[in-house]
């Protein structure tokens, strides 16, 4: 039952979750129908077990002049592509470590030694949300 979702109250989780999973938490939880053309998912069993495998990746999109900024996020890091919005072409990237508690503060795109999760991140960003999900 719904109730039964918030006998965890007060824990903390590390899962990825995103604005759009908010309202099919909300619909979960209320005991109504989640419409099926929705991005997000129901965070609802975080509430029952905050720890378990969750999204592998959270996405989001930024606007600024002339160029989009697609990113993908995941517990360790921040990955971003800029492309121009009338070419298509890539104008930037950035790439965020948020190891040990770190906040973004260099990019470390385009560095040697983050080749291999630079490349990883790109798989992720470019696999998209439905590849990101916990298996359910």
């Amino acid at each position: 039952t719904p109730g039964e979702a918030f006998r965890n109250k007060g824990a903390r989780s590390q899962a990825l979750v995103e604005l759009v999973d908010i309202y099919p938490t909300l619909c979960e939880l209320a005991g109504l129908p989640i419409p099926s053309d929705l991005q997000g998912i129901s965070m609802a069993p975080l509430l029952e077990n905050p720890d378990q495998k969750w999204k592998e990746a959270a996405f989001s999109q930024y606007p600024r002049k002339g160029v989009m900024g697609y990113s993908a996020r995941t517990p360790d890091w921040r990955f971003t592509r800029w492309i121009n919005q009338k070419s298509g072409a890539e104008v930037a990237r950035e790439l965020y470590s948020y190891r040990g508690g770190r906040a973004e503060r260099v990019n470390v795109a385009g560095k040697q030694a983050f080749q291999e999760d630079e490349q990883r991140l790109e798989r992720i960003l470019e696999a998209g949300l439905q590849e990101a999900l916990p298996a359910r």
